[in-house]
Parts: structure tokens; C-alpha cells; sequence
């Protein structure tokens, strides 16, 4: 299956999950799948071996929604895109091997990933009892 039509089938499978919900649910899937359209998927987000940038997007809105107080998945993916294309001041960032920038602002404890096309990775508010490492610092400092 091309990228192309499994990114098609993914936005109609979050639309239905959605529309399953309530009415709420229905406009907010029928949001999210048509800005991803309009927002050009290779920029939305970064896709996986399984999934689709769309579902992907809207899987770590899922997770780390809350954390940044997204109304909804087309919120949390501006907030990335802002984040990790605009970075406030005092962000700091570094870059990887592979050309992925990672970023971290320690006022806001804020963390980010985008690839070298500007497309995030993930974006979320770490915390030292999920990654192990003493602070933020050191596991922003470990990428």
C-alpha cells in the first residue's frame, strides 16, 4: 500500500473513530482530517512503518494532548509545529546524526523532535519517572 492511500485510509479511520463519539466527535474528526489535507502531510507530522503522518499526529495528540491544553489534535499539532519551527527563546536545541533536531525549553518544560524537513516527531512535556535520567537536562543532553 502507497503512503499516499494508506494516509487517505487512516484519516477516514480517525474521522470514523470520531464520528462514533457524539456529534463533538464528528466535527472534530471531520476538523482534523481535512486540515491534515490542507496542511500537506509531509509537513503535518512524521509518518512510521505503520502508520501514517496523520495517525501519528493524532496518537501523540492523544497522549500528550493534555499536557499543552490542546482543545484538539489540530491544536496540540500547531502548538509542535510552532515549538519546533519557531522555538522560544531560551530553547535549547541540538541535532542529530540522522539531521532530526531535538529541542528542549527548560522554562516550560517543553520537548520536541523534528526531522530535517521540519515535520515533528513527538512533542511532550518529559518527566524524569518515565526516562530514567536524573533531570530533563540530562535526558535532553542524552539525545
Amino acid at each position: 500500500m502507497t503512503s499516499g492511500v494508506r494516509a487517505v485510509r487512516d484519516t477516514k479511520i480517525v474521522t470514523a473513530a470520531l464520528e462514533g463519539l457524539s456529534g463533538a466527535g464528528a466535527k472534530l474528526g471531520n476538523a482534523f482530517a481535512g486540515w491534515a489535507k490542507g496542511a500537506g502531510r509531509s509537513s503535518l507530522w512524521t509518518s512510521t512503518r505503520t502508520g501514517t503522518s496523520v495517525s501519528n499526529a493524532f496518537r501523540h495528540f492523544k497522549d500528550h494532548g493534555a499536557d499543552f491544553g490542546a482543545r484538539n489534535a489540530v491544536d496540540y499539532t500547531k502548538q509542535a509545529q510552532a515549538f519546533l519551527r519557531s522555538p522560544p527563546s531560551g530553547t535549547l536545541s541540538r541535532v542529530r546524526s540522522n539531521g532530526d533536531v531535538v529541542r528542549y525549553n527548560p522554562g516550560s518544560n517543553t520537548f520536541g523532535v523534528m526531522d530535517s524537513a521540519g515535520a515533528p516527531r513527538t512533542f511532550f512535556r518529559p518527566d524524569p519517572s518515565v526516562h530514567g535520567y536524573p533531570s530533563n537536562l540530562d535526558y535532553f543532553n542524552a539525545q
